[in-house]
């Protein structure tokens, strides 16, 4: 290929992704569920190719959430605990895609120890509760 080639595919990716055309999100199996007995996989496709994947495990309490956490190209957390609290900025649901408002409910990883390399990542309570990806 030569650089107007290059140039010219870039230009169409980036125009993909503005205009909201591709697939998000995909949710496998059905709603979330609070049973530990029988987790719930969640996909989580934020771009045509990601590289992230994200599973709810177990619901310990109404406030928190067990979550497997995987990008191969940043980190690894097999049993994450993700607690509700309020967005301190705005923001994107990793899971929906949809802006988070300042104030708005959402789950972070819970931050104990070293700092986790996903610890700015922020999921709306109700995307994560109703199994929803979009409104």
């Amino acid at each position: 290929m030569n650089d107007a080639d290059d140039l010219r595919i870039w230009a169409h990716t980036l125009d993909r992704i503005a205009s909201g055309k591709d697939p998000v999100i995909a949710l496998a199996g059905s709603p979330v569920r609070t049973s530990r007995a029988e987790p719930c996989s969640l996909t989580n496709d934020v771009t045509p190719v990601s590289t992230r994947k994200i599973r709810l495990l177990e619901r310990p309490t109404c406030t928190t959430a067990i979550l497997s956490w995987s990008d191969s190209t940043s980190c690894r957390y097999g049993y994450q605990r993700w607690c509700v609290c309020r967005a301190e900025r705005a923001g994107v649901c990793v899971l929906s895609r949809l802006l988070v408002a300042k104030g708005d409910e959402v789950y972070r990883p819970r931050l104990a120890g070293p700092r986790p390399r996903n610890a700015d990542a922020m999921i709306l309570r109700w995307v994560l509760e109703c199994g929803c990806a979009r409104p």
